[in-house]
């Protein structure tokens, strides 16, 4: 029992006891012979002290004692092995894309006894012999081509799992401090939410969703392609060189080949860009014929400077542990489509515009320590990310975008863990809420007690 005072709760059986049993029946009168002999005698009454309704009588107590139960908080325990050392978490459905990337590390960890589980719902057992079986290889002949057919790992349906959920979760079945191994893939697309805080000793193992090896005709040539991506410095050089940094770390994180160029004001690019990033503050508009189908430019915003420190608030999941990111300074000024960042005092920061399927982004601040602190942040990579990739052109199931194992791993919580068990002889213990399963019963419950008062109390007809 979390809250074992909530069983006090229960001492309320007593009003459908008092209830039941405070049954006053007024007694029959016989006539028999004469009655001249008794007729001053003091009238009697007969009264009844016994349960006359036991099924509602015995819901109503049943339903007491259910919510009772239910403010107490009880969770089921489950003993860890003793002789485990620790938990290994490993999607089932990309054992083997785990086992490939971390074989030394996984063999080492079991034969130190770590129990293995599926990182999934219900932290199943794994079976340890299963965990080098790959999907059977599918041959594909690429039509018109000559030559032998080519061999490839179909990866199936694209695995859906929540990291961070599952985290959290985790966090409250185990024991403080528990060790546990989690190997999981860094696709970006499976990280929602804020980054979770864990009282576990939790270390994190990321890989690529689907094996470097492996051919498949549906991605054939999407590493191969060269996104094109240009940048006006203009006077704002130090702004550009975060800029490049961050495209370089996404290109590196991801696989992706940029080609990014800077030109000067008066310089067109020679090919069409996926991307156009206008640091000068000179109107960029005429630049859209620049950009590909669905292509993107960034700008800065010009208007007045305003010297009010704030705070960015992001929407996106993409920023480690939603942090908040200070902005120092920023200018004012009409918001040009509408806004995607916006600052704590509610003026927007970044704004978006669509244009013949091209996007313009509008941003009303700098990339520059002096007007923020955004660039010396671990997030500032993934707070480009959307611009060098947008989502829009990729194709969920082999989404390329990836997550550093900085990023990905939950922060460490501080403070007790309340729900945390240690047996009294030495064992771990995991524990499972039994919330919800009380709460649908006691619902059960007052339904049924509704329905037989309802029944026994309807009109009797003739």
């Amino acid at each position: 029992m979390l809250n074992p005072i909530g069983l006090l709760a229960a001492t309320a059986v007593m009003i459908p006891i008092l209830v039941h049993l405070w049954r006053v029946r007024k007694g029959k009168t016989l006539r028999i012979g004469s009655i001249a002999l008794i007729e001053g005698s003091a009238r009697t009454r007969s009264t009844s002290l016994r349960i006359h309704n036991w099924p509602l009588f015995l819901l109503r107590c049943l339903l007491i004692f259910t919510l009772a139960f239910l403010l107490a908080s009880p969770v089921w325990q489950k003993d860890v092995k003793a002789n485990a050392k620790g938990w290994i978490l490993i999607p089932a459905a990309e054992q083997h894309i785990a086992y490939a990337a971390y074989k030394q590390k996984i063999d080492s960890l079991l034969a130190a006894q770590w129990e293995l589980h599926e990182f999934g719902n219900g932290f199943i057992d794994l079976s340890p012999k299963e965990l080098g079986a790959s999907p059977a290889p599918v041959e594909w002949q690429q039509g018109g081509q000559a030559g032998r057919p080519r061999i490839y790992y179909d990866p199936g349906e694209p695995v859906e799992v929540r990291p961070w959920a599952l985290v959290k979760e985790l966090d409250t079945r185990l024991p403080a401090g528990y060790p546990v191994q989690v190997f999981a893939s860094n696709s970006l697309s499976q990280y929602a939410g804020a980054r979770p805080n864990t009282h576990l000793s939790l270390q994190w193992h990321s890989y690529a969703p689907i094996e470097n090896t492996a051919y498949n005709p549906n991605t054939a040539g999407a590493d191969s392609a060269t996104t094109n991506i240009t940048i006006y410095p203009g006077n704002n050089l130090a702004d550009a060189r975060y800029v490049k940094a961050a495209l370089e770390a996404i290109a590196e994180a991801t696989g992706k080949r940029f080609q990014i160029t800077s030109l000067t004001g008066n310089q067109t690019p020679q090919v069409p860009q996926q991307l156009i990033i206008r640091l000068d503050e000179q109107p960029a508009t005429q630049l859209l014929q620049n950009l590909t189908t669905n292509g993107i430019l960034f700008q800065y915003d010009t208007g007045k400077v305003i010297d009010q420190p704030s705070y960015l608030q992001h929407p996106s999941s993409a920023a480690p542990g939603n942090n908040q990111y200070k902005i120092h300074r920023y200018v004012t000024g009409p918001a040009e489509g509408h806004p995607v960042w916006t600052l704590a005092n509610g003026l927007p920061l970044l704004t978006v515009e669509d244009t013949a399927g091209k996007q313009a982004y509008h941003y009303k601040s700098r990339f520059n320590p002096g007007w923020g602190d955004l660039v010396w942040e671990d997030g500032f990579a993934a707070l480009l990310l959307p611009f060098a990739i947008p989502v829009t052109n990729i194709d969920i199931a082999y989404d390329q975008r990836a997550l550093d194992d900085r990023q990905a791993i939950p922060q460490p919580a501080t403070g007790k863990k309340n729900n945390a068990i240690n047996n009294t002889n030495g064992h771990n213990a995991s524990q499972y809420s039994l919330t919800t399963l009380l709460g649908i019963i006691a619902g059960l419950l007052f339904t049924a007690e509704r329905i037989l008062a309802w029944w026994q109390q309807r009109p009797q007809h003739a």
